[in-house]
């Protein structure tokens, strides 16, 4: 995920899911079904971000594995702000906040207009 999100040419996201399959556990084995899960999130933020869908990614975020969030939580003020660049862009003059809150992950008004 942190390679992928700072642009690093070793991970593409198109080779991603073919690297992360190769590091995928067998289903057969239940000692590592904590991994597996692990690495299926991690699938799941990689394609919500590479297709820009930031509301996938804080659905996702939310619903972090093991430690995972903690990596989300670097990638999240840059993906807020793509994020409300296009919902600015889409919207124009009628974005609302609570769209924004909803859209972008925020627990409150409070912490959406601090961000904003």
């Amino acid at each position: 995920l942190y390679a992928t999100f700072h642009g690093n040419d070793l991970f593409l996201p198109s080779q991603l899911p073919d690297i992360l399959a190769q590091v995928k556990p067998k289903k057969s084995r239940k000692k590592h079904a904590h991994t597996e899960s692990a690495v299926d999130h991690a699938l799941k933020v990689v394609k919500a971000y590479t297709s820009t869908n930031y509301s996938k990614f804080f659905e996702l975020y939310e619903e972090a594995p093991n430690m995972s969030d903690y990596v989300m939580d670097i990638m999240a003020p840059k993906i807020r702000l793509e994020g409300f660049k296009r919902l600015q862009n889409a919207y124009r003059n009628e974005l609302d906040l609570p769209l924004v809150i909803e859209t972008l992950g925020f627990s409150n008004k409070t912490e959406a207009s601090t961000f904003l």
